[in-house]
């Protein structure tokens, strides 16, 4: 659901509201380069088939990211340099957003 949501979502700019406060807060998501992403950021993949985004993850630290994957059982994090298995990955990105609060 997280993906699909997401996948529909990302343009040049997307505001997300979020109500756990009194005020509640205001994040967005601003586009970065794809040879750019910063720990925390956000990484879209498109699929092996397909045009559309069908994996989200976090980068990491050290040219490693955050992704659930069924193949490793879960929620884990790896690198995704070259002759690293989450390498592939890199060919399939299509968009980056940093997450701010405004």
């Amino acid at each position: 659901a997280f993906v699909d949501y997401v996948s529909q979502e990302v343009d040049d700019r997307l505001t997300l509201y979020r109500n756990d406060g009194p005020d509640g807060a205001t994040w967005t998501f601003t586009p970065v380069p794809l040879d750019a992403p910063r720990p925390g950021d956000l990484l879209f993949f498109r699929g092996e088939s397909a045009d559309r985004i069908t994996h989200v993850a976090f980068a990491a630290e050290g040219d490693s990211l955050v992704h659930s994957t069924v193949a490793c059982g879960g929620v884990l994090i790896e690198p995704w340099g070259p002759g690293t298995r989450a390498a592939a990955l890199r060919e399939r990105l299509v968009a980056v957003r940093r997450v701010e609060e405004r």
